[in-house]
């Protein structure tokens, strides 16, 4: 059984993100599927079977050395497959809200404002987008709700966006409540109360949640605008000092050793519970100390199963990082993470998304993401110069942006323009005779295209996001997408 887990009764609701990686696959999985993956069948309910009884320990651990340290092996693979994004996201919330050392520490339901938009080096995600002056808070709704405040915006767009411990994502924003403003008492599926006077209650999964807002600016004299509005979001705990509360209980989120790691995965499990369908994978975790009597540090404290639990661990690393970057479906050279941040019991795909947490829903804006060209090779702006064309701008409701990012460090390409993207505000572009828009990457300036279509690219590896919030019918059913992106033929010497 869970220790002290409280049971969800939802599973996580329908998100996306954007995860591009230079692991990314030029041709999509066999295995890939675009049809929703269900149980098969009903199943029964043992409570309703007369005289059917439940074991009563926990799983036998083989006594022998060998099959001990096998077993437990197997269980640690899943183990970290099942929990990496969770830990992920869990050395955030500690940065934040937990260690007042921490340069980025604000406490719990406390919202930190970026005035500015990201830039290189932004601290707080990786694949941040150029667009939007972010909002960033954790939540503790382990003592209750809290009321989150939106203001109205006159039809700017704006999102909310919550993450669970898990990362599964859902959105207050314009596109769900409209720019009308609000106010909203963020519960979880076991709070039982009302709401007060003039607030709406908005369910969430887990106690501990990451609050992403974003607030659409298109920059210059616009910015001290947005910035009026991003003022406006404000969080108000039931209890004012909720956020004073002890923290020695939180383990610590320095990952070192598999045990660090399954103490933290034990943790998450044990204050946030989980979807009652993970029931029994969970209990098979026990093993480890994970949600069992006996802690990590008692669990692998004999040679055999310390031996299998490392073994496990490095196997599931090694899963994760040869399948980064390959869920989703491939449009020519691009491919869009249709389940990302909706994963369901898909863990492989979640743990893919290890750097680029903070998923927004796929209904909020409609990712292209590609880190290869149309030969299958990774994109690289030491080996070569790219166009990519658009057939149009892509039909979108808010925006469109074309944001290239580094993939030595998954952040934004630092340049010597301070160009980070190409979109609907980029002034000066120079459209094809049909209509189409080329875009040039490359590392130096080029002399041939307008500097408006030319993005700079590192030295090394790269990959694209085309972000399009608000997305038309049209990219939605496939019939707008993006050109492929295309190597340019390496410039000959003159004779």
């Amino acid at each position: 059984m869970i220790r002290n887990a409280p049971v969800l009764l939802a599973c996580a609701a329908s998100v996306t993100a954007l995860m591009i990686s230079a692991c990314t696959s030029a041709s999509a999985s066999k295995d890939q599927t675009s049809e929703p993956v269900m149980p098969v069948t009903e199943g029964y309910i043992a409570e309703r079977a007369d005289l059917f009884q439940w074991a009563t320990r926990a799983e036998y651990v083989p006594a022998q050395p060998e099959a001990r340290s096998t077993y437990i092996s197997a269980i640690a693979q899943l183990a970290t497959l099942y929990g990496a994004l969770p830990v992920e996201q869990y050395k955030q919330m500690y940065a934040q809200a937990i260690d007042t050392s921490d340069a980025d520490y604000t406490g719990f339901n406390v919202f930190d404002r970026d005035e500015d938009l990201a830039r290189p080096g932004y601290r707080h995600f990786k694949t941040p987008n150029t667009d939007t002056l972010y909002l960033n808070a954790w939540l503790d709704l382990t003592d209750g709700p809290v009321l989150i405040t939106v203001p109205a915006t006159d039809g700017r767009f704006y999102t909310v966006n919550f993450l669970d411990a898990y990362g599964n994502a859902t959105n207050i924003s314009t596109s769900t409540r409209g720019s009308d403003g609000g106010t909203y008492l963020i519960a979880t599926t076991g709070w039982e109360g009302e709401a007060p006077p003039g607030s709406e209650i908005f369910r969430v999964t887990t106690p501990y949640q990451w609050v992403l807002g974003r607030v659409f600016t298109t920059g210059g004299d616009d910015l001290d605008i947005a910035r009026a509005y991003q003022k406006e979001f404000t969080i108000t705990p039931s209890r004012p000092d909720a956020a004073d509360g002890d923290i020695s209980h939180f383990p610590s989120p320095v990952v070192q050793t598999p045990a660090d790691f399954f103490t933290v995965l034990d943790f998450i499990i044990d204050t946030n519970g989980l979807p009652v369908q993970e029931t029994a994978l969970i209990s098979q975790f026990a093993s480890l100390g994970i949600g069992g009597a006996a802690s990590v540090e008692e669990a692998l404290s004999n040679p055999a199963m310390a031996a299998g639990a490392a073994e496990g661990y490095g196997e599931g690393w090694r899963v994760i990082l040869g399948s980064a970057g390959r869920a989703g479906t491939m449009v020519g050279t691009w491919r869009v993470p249709t389940d990302a941040g909706r994963y369901g019991f898909n863990y492989i795909t979640r743990s893919g998304f290890i750097r680029a947490t903070g998923a927004n829903v796929i209904t909020e804006y409609y990712p292209f993401g590609s880190s290869f060209d149309s030969d299958g090779e990774m994109l690289d702006g030491s080996k070569s110069a790219y166009e990519v064309t658009l057939p149009t701008e892509p039909p979108v409701e808010y925006f469109w942006s074309l944001i290239l990012y580094d993939a030595r460090t998954a952040e934004l390409h630092d340049n010597p323009i301070d160009k980070y993207q190409i979109g609907d505000r980029t002034e000066g572009l120079q459209y094809n005779s049909d209509g189409s828009l080329t875009i040039r990457l490359q590392n130096e300036r080029p002399d041939d295209v307008p500097v408006a279509n030319w993005l700079p690219v590192p030295d090394g590896p790269f990959y694209l996001a085309l972000r399009n919030q608000g997305a038309a019918p049209e990219i939605y059913n496939g019939e707008w997408v993006p050109g492929p992106v295309t190597k340019l033929p390496a410039p000959q010497p003159a004779p």
